[in-house]
Order: C-alpha cells, then sequence, then structure tokens
C-alpha cells in the first residue's frame, strides 16, 4: 500500500510542478504558508539577483491557522528568515491580511498599486505543492494578467528533498476515495 501512496504522490507532485527557470523580475511575491523552505528558497533567488524587491504575503491559512507564535503573520515570519539569510529589510514588502491564495493575489497587487509598483514582470514563490495552483490564481485574481505583467512560477525544486507529507496525505485520500466511490458503485451483493 505504501508504494501505491508514493506512486500517486509522484504522480500528484509532478501534476502541480510547472519546473521553470528563473528569469529577472520586477518583484518577488513570495506566498506564506506552512513550510520555512519557501522563504529560504526567495531569499537564494533575490540574493542571486533574480528580482530587487520583494513581497511577502500572508497572514495565515489552513495550514498555519492558530499555529503561529506571538499572533505574528507568515509574512511576519518569512521576513524574518529572509533578513537572517541576507536580503535587506528595505528591500521587502509585507502585505499580512491574505488567508487564501486568492487575497494573496489581490491584496498584493493594491499593496503594489499603493507604492506605485507596475511590475512588467513578476515572479510568484510558493511551496512546490502550490505552484499551479498558485499561477492559475494569479491568472484568475490578478487584475490585467491577460496583457501584463507576465508571471512565473517557482517553488522548491527537488521532489528527494521535498516529499511533502501533504501530497502523502493528499494521495492516501484520492487513493481512499477512488476506493469508496468505487466501492458505492458496485453492487450490495459485491460488497
Amino acid at each position: 500500500m505504501r508504494e501505491i501512496v508514493m506512486q500517486c504522490a509522484k504522480v500528484l507532485w509532478d501534476f502541480t510542478r510547472l519546473n521553470q527557470i528563473p528569469i529577472k523580475s520586477d518583484v518577488m511575491i513570495v506566498l506564506g504558508n506552512d513550510d520555512p523552505r519557501t522563504a529560504h528558497y526567495a531569499a537564494d533567488l533575490f540574493l542571486e539577483g533574480w528580482s530587487p524587491l520583494v513581497l511577502i504575503t500572508g497572514k495565515d491559512g489552513s495550514g498555519t491557522k492558530g499555529k503561529l507564535p506571538h499572533n505574528r503573520t507568515e509574512a511576519e515570519i518569512f521576513q524574518d528568515l529572509m533578513i537572517a539569510k541576507g536580503v535587506p529589510k528595505s528591500c521587502i514588502l509585507l502585505e499580512t491580511e491574505a488567508t487564501n491564495t486568492g487575497e494573496n493575489m489581490r491584496l498584493s497587487q493594491a499593496l503594489l498599486r499603493r507604492h506605485d509598483i507596475s511590475p512588467d514582470k513578476v515572479m510568484l514563490v510558493t511551496k512546490s505543492l502550490m505552484e499551479l495552483r498558485a499561477a492559475l490564481t494569479f491568472k484568475k485574481q490578478w487584475q490585467g494578467a491577460q496583457n501584463a505583467p507576465s508571471y512565473q512560477e517557482m517553488g522548491e525544486p527537488s521532489y528527494n528533498i521535498y516529499v511533502p507529507s501533504s501530497v502523502r496525505r493528499l494521495a492516501t485520500m484520492t487513493l481512499h476515495s477512488s476506493l469508496l466511490s468505487a466501492l458505492r458503485l458496485m453492487p450490495p451483493y459485491v460488497r
């Protein structure tokens, strides 16, 4: 059973990954979440020169609600992690109200507008499992996404390093759900 769950996890992992190569961007939007590796990866991208500005977004979400220390937000925690890795505080904007991916996009765009920033290129950085979801949400929620800015999605790159428990749980739930659905479709005498 474990082997089947891991195979399902790998399929889901591959489906949600966009595997993009970084391009220079006007702003890097880092989506807060429950995995500090996102902040470390974003700091590495910043320090490599992929973007001059970082906007970190997130209050709390399903993975962090009620779990963050001292009433801090995902964005504040990620900011501390990125500063500790060498990202200057002066290069970071914080959006601390978003509680889901749609709000991450809408509130980030509003914050950039309040600072008179209209990026032509945006890099989204989130945990790997969220790449596809964040990219699709960006297209839907970012006003003018059809025309500009261009964007790319970056997640921590290695399945071998990061076989997320959430993927395993999702694969297990999907497998169990499929089995339950199949059982419901079976005639009573087969069950």
